[in-house]
């Protein structure tokens, strides 16, 4: 049947379609974080503003308790430092989002030499987090997590292939060495057989 929620979108698009600022911006983001499209932007652009609208609404209930939860929270996302404040939390942006998924913690862990290969090794089902493999690129990694992740990459050829290369070497040499014996037998059996 599906789920009873309903969905909704998760991003909004921006309102003015060719302004040439923002698009030069874009293009700069979709390539240093290796992002599929724009819409991953958007999305990052939705959490920052979700961040910011909650930091502004605890700033205006200065609710201590919520506050300490919420800075909590967002410390062990990753989004801000250990000694930061609600003042910090305004000053989150779409790069400090972006830098926490899954592809870009592969890449500055230099599992993979670019960050198109880590969206690769990601999506090919290579990284694991406490022992669960995780194929979803924009998956938003904690401090916690990017402790325990682990890869089950091999890098270079493996190690049979060179191994079963040497056994046929050496079983054609072994073939070669026997072929070259029964030939000089048989010349003495005829040699033996003539005299």
């Amino acid at each position: 049947m599906g789920l009873t929620r309903k969905s909704h979108k998760i991003y909004l698009r921006p309102t003015q379609k060719w302004d040439k600022a923002r698009i030069a911006e874009e293009k700069v983001i979709v390539k240093t974080f290796g992002l599929k499209n724009k819409k991953e932007i958007y999305v990052a652009q939705g959490i920052v503003k979700k961040i910011r609208d909650a930091a502004k609404r605890l700033i205006a209930q200065k609710n201590l308790d919520e506050e300490a939860k919420f800075l909590t929270k967002i410390k062990e996302k990753g989004y801000i430092s250990g000694t930061s404040t609600l003042g910090d939390v305004l000053d989150i942006n779409v790069e400090k989002v972006l830098s926490r998924r899954l592809q870009t913690v592969v890449f500055k862990h230099k599992i993979a030499k670019t960050i198109k290969q880590a969206r690769q090794s990601v999506t090919h089902r290579k990284i694991k987090i406490k022992d669960k493999v995780i194929d979803i690129p924009s998956y938003p990694v904690t401090l916690e997590e990017e402790k325990q992740m682990t890869v089950d990459i091999v890098v270079g050829k493996p190690q049979v292939q060179k191994d079963t290369k040497n056994e046929i070497k050496e079983i054609k040499q072994e073939t070669e060495t026997k072929t070259k014996t029964s030939q000089i037998t048989q010349e003495i059996k005829e040699i033996k057989s003539n005299a």
